[in-house]
């Protein structure tokens, strides 16, 4: 397995054990986690085709680089908000700090969850770190309510863009995920 798939696989398991012991859950309220310095799974990685760079600070599989949406896993046992998960790896720039959010008319239907965090949030925070080069990828994904294209913004030096990832829904110009 490359290094791109293996990208997410921690998490994935973080995400359905909270959901198997949580039983409830209330993402109505905007949750955020920090990534942790050091808490990637890969540095001096290569951002892959499908991910576009955003800001110079992250890189994801948006609508703009993705040609299929994303893939999820749906979990029978876990809250309706948290029925789905597409794991994927955020790639980011470890000396960047920057906020990457879940547009408001999202909140209580997607989360995000990267890292060490121990639950999705709605917000996760990027705060320069000392060590580290280049760019560096933490594991992951999207818990999301039912399959659908997810508008995320990045924030970066006082400047925000906005950008969609389909995640088990393809967005507008994507194909279906696979």
């Amino acid at each position: 397995a490359t290094s791109v798939e293996l990208l997410g696989a921690g998490l994935a398991m973080l995400i359905v054990s909270a959901c198997a012991t949580s039983g409830t859950s209330d993402l109505a309220e905007l949750r955020t986690a920090t990534l942790q310095c050091g808490g990637w799974i890969e540095d001096e990685v290569t951002i892959p085709d499908s991910y576009e760079e955003i800001l110079g600070v992250i890189a994801l599989p948006t609508v703009a680089s993705a040609p299929e949406a994303l893939q999820v896993t749906e979990f029978d046992e876990a809250p309706p908000a948290e029925r789905f998960f597409a794991k994927t790896g955020l790639v980011v720039r470890p000396d960047a700090a920057f906020e990457l959010e879940v547009i408001e008319d999202l909140v209580g239907s997607v989360a995000l969850g990267w890292s060490d965090a121990e639950e999705a949030t709605e917000r996760v925070i990027g705060e320069p770190c000392d060590s580290g080069s280049g760019w560096v990828a933490y594991a992951g994904g999207f818990v999301v309510a039912e399959p659908r294209c997810v508008e995320l913004r990045v924030t970066t030096g006082g400047e925000t863009v906005a950008f969609e990832v389909g995640v088990g829904a393809p967005c507008v110009g994507q194909a279906p995920a696979p």
